[in-house]
């Protein structure tokens, strides 16, 4: 069995320069405070790709990205079932005990990066690939049947900061803040942060560790 638990500091080998900095986008696209977190989010997100990403898409990613992070990647036996991009979410919230609304702004720091080392021909492939949800986590507009993916207008500033963060959400890169084309921002909402209200977590407008 595969743990996505993080391996301690101590323990933990040097990083080559490309995961480094492969880290530090991370880190400005989350805004989190420490590269550690970075790499606790990019660890987990990888991980949780490679349980859903086959064929020649997998084998095209990897060999884009750091080697840390490949091999991180292509450690996990995908599974027989591919999950939906809400179900990816939930499933990494499950595995670390975190709220959804933190596992959602996790998954697309992550995919923000992944996008860049992709380039966006393979990220076209890999969202044909995969079930539907995943393209908002890339900051696309959803796919359909001979549609090409475009990026649409940015987050509303409405959201705010998640605790620990060093800029405010609206300072965020626009590959990082946009969202499809003409999507009612009340569904956004709700995809990434309302649904976790029922479990505890923030609601609608807020991100994980926001004040009132």
């Amino acid at each position: 069995m595969i743990s996505d638990a993080r391996v301690p500091l101590e323990h933990q080998q040097p990083y080559g320069t490309a995961y480094e900095q492969m880290l530090e986008k991370v880190r400005y696209e989350g805004a989190y405070p420490t590269r550690e977190r970075a790499d606790e989010a990019v660890r987990l997100v990888l991980a949780g790709l490679g349980r859903q990403l086959t064929g020649d898409e997998r084998v095209d990613l990897a060999a884009r990205l750091p080697l840390e992070a490949a091999r991180v990647l292509t450690a996990q036996i995908p599974d027989t079932q591919p999950l939906t991009g809400w179900a990816f979410v939930k499933d990494l919230a499950a595995r670390t005990g975190a709220s959804l609304a933190t596992t959602r702004w996790d998954t697309g720091s992550v995919f923000s990066a992944l996008a860049t080392y992709a380039g966006p021909d393979l990220v076209t492939r890999i969202l044909r690939q995969l079930p539907t949800g995943y393209a908002l986590l890339f900051g696309r507009a959803e796919l359909t049947p001979g549609d090409n993916p475009v990026v649409g207008p940015a987050m509303p500033g409405c959201l705010r900061r998640p605790r620990g963060c060093s800029r405010s959400i609206i300072s965020l890169s626009s590959a990082r803040k946009s969202v499809l084309a003409g999507v009612d921002i009340g569904w956004w909402c709700r995809y990434g942060f309302s649904r976790s209200r029922d479990r505890g977590g923030p609601g609608r407008h807020e991100l994980p560790g926001s004040s009132t």
